[in-house]
């Protein structure tokens, strides 16, 4: 994930697009790829996905994300909305790494 790449996807999106990246944990240019997504999106916001060895990165194209309850509280409305997934929204917007 080069900025130079990085950079090229951002001028794809949308003003209120979002791009999100699974990272894994355990690869050795994880901690490169993370600083070179946050170069690029400075609104990225981390989220561990417990009991899998990864990081998910989602960022919005311009601007700050929503603030962790409101991403929780949007994950409560989905969740509820959308029955079950196998897994929790919610439950994944309170793993966000502050």
């Amino acid at each position: 994930k080069t900025e130079a790449f990085l950079a090229a996807l951002r001028t794809h999106l949308k003003p209120w697009g979002v791009v999100a990246f699974n990272l894994i944990l355990s690869d050795p240019r994880m901690t490169e790829d993370l600083e070179s997504i946050r170069t690029v999106f400075p609104g990225l916001v981390p989220f561990r996905i417990p009991g899998t060895g990864n990081l998910v990165v989602v960022a919005p194209r311009d601007g700050d994300p929503p603030s962790r309850d409101d991403l929780i509280g949007r994950g409560e409305a989905l969740d509820s909305s959308l029955g079950d997934l196998g897994f929790s929204l919610a439950g994944i917007a309170r793993e966000r790494i502050e």
